[in-house]
């Protein structure tokens, strides 16, 4: 694979809504290779970080991605990253202290992103998954803890969704993101067969066409 669809591989695997500019894509590779690390950093810490938790290496990534401008302004999918750091801060106090004294090597904007993502982990939320927003941010959750809250949620949400199946789009999103999440995390191919086990109806059928 080239480099450059490598990138947009490692992307992809992150957001669950596909949909971030190119130039964002560009300017996060520019400024992670300058900083001396990988895109395979990143994807350590922004997808698979529940798998072998590095404080160190996700306060060097962090500290790269505040400050390109392409990727905090994408409103779209950069609160979904933010999550994923104050999620991680949230369960580790010495992460977070890590944070807060990195504000000192920053100025301008990138401090006040950093200071927002510090006050999200003091007073973090668990949301519903009753929105696309909202499922980004519950996987955001997963990729930092591992933990399989969150998925349950993504799974229960899907339920609902196509019983109504008033949300074509977002039960498009929720499988999409199912689907995806099954063939890279073990955890949450265990969660689908798990819950596919109890779950009726369509839901069901849905499930296990994911395994």
């Amino acid at each position: 694979m080239g480099q450059k669809k490598f990138v947009l591989a490692v992307w992809v695997a992150l957001m669950v809504c596909v949909g971030t500019q190119a130039f964002a894509l560009n300017a996060m590779q520019e400024a992670i290779t300058k900083a001396g690390l990988k895109m395979e950093d990143v994807r350590a810490v922004t997808t698979f970080y529940y798998q072998n938790p590095q404080p160190e290496k996700m306060v060097a990534v962090l500290k790269v991605l505040v400050t390109v401008d392409e990727l905090t302004q994408d409103s779209a999918h950069f609160p979904m990253i933010a999550h994923i750091f104050a999620t991680a801060a949230y369960s580790n106090k010495a992460l977070k202290d890590q944070m807060i004294m990195l504000k000192d090597s920053l100025s301008g904007g990138a401090t006040t992103i950093l200071e927002n993502i510090i006050k999200e982990a003091d007073n973090l939320e668990s949301p519903k998954a009753d929105s696309v927003e909202h499922v980004n941010l519950l996987w955001a959750e997963f990729f930092a803890t591992g933990k399989p809250e969150p998925v349950k949620k993504v799974i229960a949400a899907l339920g609902t969704a196509v019983s109504g199946a008033d949300n074509n789009k977002l039960v498009g999103i929720i499988q999409w993101s199912l689907s995806s999440n099954v063939k890279q995390h073990k955890i949450v191919y265990q969660i689908v067969k798990d819950e596919s086990v109890h779950a009726t109806g369509v839901l069901k059928d849905v499930l296990e066409k994911m395994l």
